[in-house]
């Protein structure tokens, strides 16, 4: 998978997503007190979400922060979800988005060939 490097501008930020059948993200959470907006073009995504008081040992950030602020997990969460009763999972199709709420542990993956733009807002 792979995303053109976001364009910033006064509050939000927008990443373009194209990736082929599996391709994901591990299992992260924004820092900053963002939305997420997360819309398929084209495709099939899966987005399971995890409620931030039930993921306190998360916080340690395992897996480490990137640049922007993400802290990141060591815990796959896709493929052991019986391991992860209190998940939502989200299936996005073609012309669907969603509002990934701020703090909210998250990953996704492509369950097809998947277009995808996810617009950040609330940036600081």
């Amino acid at each position: 998978a792979g995303g053109l490097s976001p364009e910033s501008e006064d509050d939000h930020s927008t990443s373009l997503w194209i990736g082929k059948t599996g391709s994901a993200t591990g299992c992260h959470r924004e820092d900053a007190e963002v939305i997420n907006f997360l819309y398929v073009v084209e495709g099939h995504k899966r987005l399971v979400m995890f409620r931030p008081e039930l993921r306190h040992r998360w916080d340690l950030c395992l897996g480490g922060y990137t640049g922007d602020a993400t802290c990141w997990t060591n815990e796959d969460v896709l493929t052991n979800t019986d391991e992860f009763p209190d998940a939502v999972v989200v299936d996005l199709h073609a012309g669907q988005g969603f509002f990934i709420p701020p703090q909210v542990w998250h990953s996704v993956v492509n369950m097809d060939v998947t277009v995808a733009i996810a617009v950040k807002f609330g940036v600081p």
